[in-house]
């Protein structure tokens, strides 16, 4: 569901062909699709593009997750994306 959403937005810029059958994104597959990216805020569209990528899988995982599970996880998620954020500035 998540590589099918991938190929059907704009994410496919970074992430298509990088996700594995367990949800693993490819990173050196990503740094390369950014590195032949124009334009000088290709690192603030690919934190958005996580952000984005992430709230899906979420979302996705949230229908099957009991509702505890689904926060930690969303919390999780979240500060992980903040650290990220923080190394790109």
């Amino acid at each position: 569901t998540l590589d099918a959403w991938i190929r059907d937005t704009a994410l496919c810029r970074y992430f298509e062909d990088t996700l594995s059958a367990e949800g693993v994104i490819d990173a050196e597959r990503v740094v390369e699709k950014l590195a032949q990216a124009q334009g000088e805020r290709s690192l603030d569209g690919l934190h958005q593009a996580l952000h984005e990528l992430a709230a899906f899988a979420l979302l996705s995982a949230g229908s099957v997750l009991p509702r505890e599970a689904e926060r930690a996880l969303s919390r999780a998620v979240s500060r992980r994306l903040s650290r990220l954020r923080g190394t790109a500035d």
